[in-house]
C-alpha cells in the first residue's frame, strides 16, 4: 500500500457483526450494513454509520 500511497486511515469499511468492529475502527469511514444485534449492542455502536442494503 505505500508503494502506491494508499492508507488503512483514509479508507472505508464495511461490516455486520462484532467480528468486524477491529477492522472498523482501523478505517477512518466506517460503515453499519444491516447489522446483527450483537453489534448493535457494542458500546461505540453509536460512532458508525447505519446502511440497509437488503
Amino acid at each position: 500500500m505505500l508503494e502506491h500511497k494508499f492508507s488503512i486511515a483514509d479508507s472505508w469499511a464495511y461490516g455486520d457483526s462484532i467480528n468486524d468492529v477491529p477492522m472498523l475502527f482501523v478505517a477512518k469511514r466506517r460503515v453499519a450494513v444491516d447489522p446483527n444485534p450483537t453489534m448493535r449492542e457494542h458500546p461505540l455502536f453509536n460512532q458508525l454509520t447505519e446502511e440497509h442494503w437488503v
